[in-house]
């Protein structure tokens, strides 16, 4: 488990160096954030100079959360292929987290994530 802040200028969320150390090569290329509601978002990792940050779709966590200036995000480690995640404001408040009768999954139009989702890859 690792706690992240996310503040809305940055488009990639760059990870504790000792999470990095200890997750960074077992992280797959693509991976699922999801929320207590289910909601799932896919976010590519780049990996350069030992250092791992998760990057294309991280911006989009601002918009689909809500996230004002600033939010703090706790994140647990599941499998290389999935984060279970809880987002607080600067505040220390939890964000509320959108409820849909079936949990949305939001995947990367990317054609690299399109590629490793369809092969025999299966996300947790």
């Amino acid at each position: 488990m690792f706690e992240c802040c996310y503040v809305y200028v940055q488009r990639k969320g760059r990870w504790p160096a000792y999470f990095a150390r200890v997750f960074g090569l077992k992280v797959a290329p693509f991976v699922i954030l999801r929320d207590p509601n289910e909601n799932e978002i896919e976010v590519a990792i780049t990996k350069k100079n030992g250092r791992v940050y998760f990057s294309d779709g991280w911006e989009f966590l601002q918009s689909y959360y809500g996230i004002l200036v600033c939010a703090w995000l706790t994140l647990i480690y599941a499998n290389r292929h999935l984060f279970l995640m809880e987002i607080r404001n600067m505040h220390g408040v939890e964000l509320p987290y959108p409820r849909h009768s079936h949990p949305q999954k939001l995947f990367l139009h990317d054609e690299r994530a399109r590629a490793y989702r369809h092969s025999t890859v299966r996300y947790g």
